[in-house]
C-alpha cells in the first residue's frame, strides 16, 4: 500500500494560532490532542479561553483511511469540517480551488468586469 501524508489543521481565530502535523501513515498516531492542550494550557494561564464555536480542525487528505479522534476542550469538542474560510479564501480538504471558485461565481454572477 502506498504511503500517503495527511495533514491535520487546526485554526483558532481572535488571537490566530494555527496547528499542523504531517502524518506519514495510516498506522502513525497523531500529536495534535497534545498540542491542543499544550494551548489550551497557555490560554488559561494567560486568563484566555479557547472557543471551541470559533475554531475548526480541518483534514487534509484522503479522511477514509484515517481514524482520528476528535480534539476536544474543556470548553468542548472542536468541530472538524471539510472547509471553511480563512482570510477571505475557502480552503477545502482537497486542497483544490473549487469551493473558492464556487463561492467566487455565485457572488460575482456576471464575471468582475461592469
Amino acid at each position: 500500500m502506498k504511503n500517503l501524508n495527511l495533514l491535520q489543521f487546526s485554526y483558532f481565530t481572535t488571537y490566530s494560532l494555527t496547528m499542523s502535523e504531517i502524518l506519514k501513515s495510516a498506522n502513525s498516531p497523531s500529536h495534535m490532542l497534545n498540542f491542543l492542550n499544550a494551548a489550551n494550557l497557555w490560554a488559561s494561564q494567560n486568563d484566555m479561553k479557547i472557543n471551541t464555536n470559533k475554531t475548526k480542525e480541518l483534514v487534509l487528505g484522503p479522511w477514509g483511511q484515517h481514524n482520528l479522534t476528535s480534539l476536544e476542550t474543556g470548553q468542548g469538542i472542536i468541530e472538524r469540517v471539510h472547509q471553511f474560510k480563512l482570510l477571505g479564501i475557502y480552503l477545502d480538504s482537497t486542497l483544490t480551488w473549487t469551493t473558492h471558485i464556487d463561492y467566487i461565481t455565485k457572488r460575482h454572477p456576471n464575471g468582475f468586469i461592469s
